[in-house]
């Protein structure tokens, strides 16, 4: 996805928004970074911690071990914190920008699709990035494809729909009778 630098952490946002079931990694490239962006989905409601190389290693070790255990679905980390964490099943990697060489991205992408799975690996740049992009596509030989984020319009139909589904679950097992002031409030 290609947005103004301004921009990066709403395209980040509506990413979360749109993709289901997210358990991953939002790839940065300063310890600044990772922790601005975490306290930031923080804020908005995501459930995300950060880990960065100089968080000391009894820290690193409770971040690692309660992403593991679904704790929260979105660890911010840099290149380096990330390094020698084995983490299975990982939906998604997000690139929040682009690393400074090609075999740390495909070092990044590499994290989700593991055994047989299927995952996603997505990138939020900047325009001015785009060379970078062009060169990392080449020497990786990674297929690299330019995404169009959704709409306001999107964004709440998606929303509407996954209320519906939410509420038809909740229907279905038989346990909604609690909810029945609520439906009438609404």
């Amino acid at each position: 996805y290609e947005v103004p630098d301004r921009d990066r952490f709403d395209a980040l946002s509506r990413i979360l928004d749109v993709e289901e079931d997210f358990y991953g990694i939002i790839f940065c490239n300063t310890k600044a970074e990772t922790i601005e962006i975490s306290n930031h989905l923080n804020e908005k409601g995501y459930s995300a911690d950060s880990l960065h190389g100089d968080i000391q290693q009894n820290l690193r070790e409770k971040v690692v071990k309660q992403f593991k255990s679904n704790k929260y679905g979105v660890l911010v980390a840099t290149d380096v914190a990330a390094r020698g964490i084995d983490i299975s099943d990982l939906t998604h990697v997000i690139n929040y920008g682009l690393p400074q060489d090609p075999e740390s991205y495909v070092h990044r992408i590499g994290r989700t699709g593991r055994a047989g799975k299927t995952g996603k690996a997505m990138s939020i740049i900047d325009p001015s990035e785009r060379r970078k992009l062009s060169f990392i596509k080449s020497i990786s030989k990674a297929d690299i494809q330019k995404g169009k984020l959704p709409d306001a319009y999107e964004m709440v139909k998606i929303k509407k729909n996954r209320i519906k589904d939410e509420v038809e679950s909740i229907i279905e097992t038989e346990h909604f009778e609690e909810y029945l002031t609520f439906a009438q409030e609404v």
